[in-house]
């Protein structure tokens, strides 16, 4: 592509007069986006794993750390309402702070995510289909289902599978942001389902639970809770357990609802849309999840199914079922219906799916967005003449996809349930909150060119400022509270630890190599960070 002059900046600012992506995405498209990205159906997930990590924890009012993601959101809203393009932290931080701090937060969250995209691969086969495989086969008995669960759980066909699958998604990419937001809107549809499932069986089938858990589990279901009491789970909900599990899962669980301000360069409508989707995606989650945790408790019972989860995670020797007790697999045992079953494990894999693709789709935004502004090589900019998509970002986005799914699949210490998500994507929040801190006084003549609705002011503070600080203030509490709790538990794993590093540290270096480069060849970029980028 032919690097031209943007009108009315100065030559050579950037790479050429528009960035070629088209506004196509409405704002009911960016909600679905955002709402579903993050993994709607997940509780079915989070919810045995919580109270391993905090006994104690009710996760139904857990699902109020939501709130704390507000304020985040509001900073994206104005941010993406000034700086209406795709790029997301990265344009906004870039331009209130420094390059390289805009470049550590977006290569910190895009890389995140990205890593999340090799997991949801993994929940596709593991938690949807050889979990549903394993409730047939405590519904029907014999070795048929528990073979076919077992067949799906070989490392080589998962990345078989899950390779083609990623071809099918780098497919679905060339289509264009239209295509994900279809995507998207299957994965919202698959979610609902899912608490539909959940909330009916509750109502029907909660009252032969224990009945059937004894008969078709080989445990005795009035043993687990006094099992779970002797291996010292509490044998009542705890408020700093829920607070720490909500801070926790529930905060893992919003990580890229504000994906559509990464994708705003092809929304329409931005400050309306943008509000619907940013505010709107997270009052649906928190919605949604409460009714999925609140009907798992419901259909269990909650200090039961609480202290099943308990066993399984911690290998007590009283829990004997063939897997991690997931609702994909319990929900066979809890109705008795093959047909519930196979919808419930169906919808949760299309679930996983919208997620995984979401997660990878954010991110290539950003990468076009460096390329831009030539943090990396501008060809990376470039559009297929076919596809009018970024092919060169699709295609390392997807390699770089592989790469983690291959390191989850066989060497899943590095990965171990990316713990380190949490920690570094908050991390990068706090640059985030500085840049909506300081940016109408750093960029104040920026600042003044933007909306009115951006310039806002509570007691003669700017608004974005306000929400500044509030972002800082809770991204500071997330990233202390992980670090106690990996202190407490005896520390992040090594592995995790030094993958959360290189996302803050390659960037430097990546930012050091492009200013070098582009000073010997007397291209002024700096100046291209006191603008926002073209359309």
């Amino acid at each position: 592509m032919a690097t031209e002059q943007a009108p009315g900046q100065p030559a050579g600012v950037f790479i050429r007069r528009s960035s070629g992506l088209t506004r196509q995405i409405s704002a009911w498209d960016a909600l679905m986006y955002c709402a579903t990205t993050p993994g709607i159906a997940w509780p079915i997930v989070y919810a045995v794993w919580t109270p391993w990590l905090y006994p104690g924890a009710h996760m139904v009012w857990a699902t109020l750390a939501v709130l704390l993601i507000y304020p985040i959101a509001a900073l994206y809203w104005l941010f993406s309402v000034g700086m209406p393009r795709s790029g997301g932290e990265y344009v906004y931080v870039s331009r209130a702070l420094h390059p390289v701090f805009g470049l550590m937060c977006s290569f910190t969250i895009s890389f995140v995510s990205i890593s999340w995209t090799a997991v949801g691969f993994f929940w596709f086969f593991h938690y949807a289909f050889a979990q549903g495989f394993r409730g047939l086969g405590l519904l029907y008995g014999g070795t048929f289902w528990p073979d076919a669960a077992n067949f799906v759980d070989q490392q080589w066909f998962q990345f078989l599978g899950g390779t083609i699958l990623l071809l099918f998604l780098g497919y679905i990419f060339t289509k264009g942001a239209r295509w994900m937001m279809t995507v998207s809107w299957i994965a919202i549809s698959a979610g609902i389902v899912c608490m539909l499932i959940l909330g009916l069986s509750a109502l029907f089938g909660a009252n032969n639970f224990a009945a059937n858990f004894t008969s078709m589990t080989g445990m005795d279901y009035n043993s687990v809770i006094p099992a779970a009491t002797a291996a010292g789970y509490p044998t009542q909900f705890v408020v700093f357990a829920t607070l720490a599990g909500g801070a926790t899962y529930v905060g893992l669980n919003t990580l890229a609802s504000t994906f559509s301000a990464n994708i705003a360069g092809e929304v329409r409508g931005v400050q309306r849309s943008q509000l619907i989707a940013l505010i709107g995606s997270l009052t649906i989650q928190l919605v949604l999840w409460a009714l999925m945790y609140w009907f798992q408790y419901i259909s269990l019972g909650g200090q039961w199914s609480n202290s099943l989860y308990y066993l399984a995670e911690t290998g007590n020797k009283a829990y004997t079922l063939p897997a991690e007790p997931m609702m994909t697999m319990l929900i066979a045992v809890l109705t008795g219906s093959p047909i519930v079953t196979f919808l419930l494990f169906i919808a949760f894999a299309l679930t996983a799916w919208g997620s995984l693709a979401g997660e990878a789709f954010g991110p290539t935004r950003n990468i076009f967005a460096w390329a831009f502004d030539r943090m990396i090589p501008p060809k990376f900019a470039e559009m297929g003449r076919r596809t009018r998509q970024p092919w060169l970002v699709l295609i390392l986005t997807l390699a770089a996809v592989e790469a983690y799914y291959v390191i989850q699949i066989f060497e899943g210490a590095w990965m171990a349930n990316v713990g380190y998500s949490i920690l570094a994507w908050f991390a990068a929040w706090l640059l985030l909150g500085v840049a909506g801190m300081v940016f109408p006084f750093r960029k104040k003549d920026l600042f003044e060119s933007m909306p009115p609705m951006v310039k806002a002011r509570l007691g003669g503070l700017p608004v974005m400022t306000i929400l500044g600080v509030l972002t800082f203030i809770i991204s500071a509490f997330i990233v202390g509270l992980m670090l106690y709790i990996y202190y407490s538990t005896g520390g992040l794993p090594a592995a995790g630890a030094l993958m959360a590093a290189s996302f803050l540290i390659i960037p430097i270096f990546i930012y050091i190599a492009s200013a070098l480069y582009w000073r010997n060849k007397g291209v002024p970029i700096s100046k291209q960070f006191e603008e926002v980028p073209p359309e």
